[in-house]
């Protein structure tokens, strides 16, 4: 294991919420900037989780069919140290658009930009509970475009515009390059890079791991 210089560790932090009877999970990597001396991991992680809830909750929440349920959010570290995860739950919200949503496996995408180039260095996130009525021609109408584009504001502005020391920056881990199959080892500075940018897409994408007997 190895951290990224200016960097104290690696996260992994999990989204937990439920839609037409399936879990829905959106997986996030995090890096906890600047050098924290003796880190209490328990309280950061559950910094981490309490930021990514509050932003679910005050702008995603706008954006999502009623039948989209968050449930948790789950943090764990994975490097320096593989510690136990912690969970933060949500008080029993739902989306705020009246109306069906369109299929678990139908999602609305957002893109991870590193500013390097290359696969391993971008990433991507679905976001679930897309309204019917937020969509058209398999793509978010503008209102509804504009909805997720307040999320991914939230996320840029708590995640890597604004991160001090001992706070935590949005990144893109390649499970190619900093995970070791044989030692079960994840290392932050071969396979995590800081994001530089967050963009939502108009266009809909398919989480196909949700479509029905085909896992989550």
């Amino acid at each position: 294991m190895a951290t990224l210089a200016g960097y104290s560790g690696m996260a992994r932090l999990v989204i937990v919420g439920e839609q037409h009877g399936q879990e829905t999970n959106n997986v996030l990597w995090f890096g906890l900037f600047g050098q924290v001396n003796a880190p209490n991991y328990n309280a950061l992680l559950t910094a981490l989780a309490a930021a990514m809830l509050q932003c679910i909750v005050t702008t995603l929440l706008p954006f999502a069919s009623a039948e989209w349920i968050p449930v948790k959010i789950k943090a764990k570290m994975f490097d320096p140290v593989n510690t136990d995860e912690v969970e933060v739950a949500f008080a029993g919200q739902v989306g705020a658009v009246a109306g069906d949503a369109l299929p678990t496996y139908v999602a609305a995408v957002c893109s991870i930009r590193t500013g390097l180039g290359g696969r391993s260095k971008r990433g991507r996130f679905y976001v679930p509970g897309v309204p019917e009525s937020g969509q058209a021609l398999s793509k978010l109408t503008a209102p509804q475009l504009a909805l997720l584009i307040a999320y991914v504001t939230c996320v840029i502005t708590t995640f890597i515009q604004n991160v001090s020391a001992g706070e935590w920056r949005l990144g893109v881990f390649s499970r190619r390059l900093g995970y070791t199959q044989a030692t079960k080892v994840y290392d932050m500075s071969a396979g995590w890079v800081p994001a530089t940018d967050v963009l939502a897409r108009q266009n809909l994408g398919s989480a196909n791991s949700r479509k029905l007997h085909r896992g989550v």
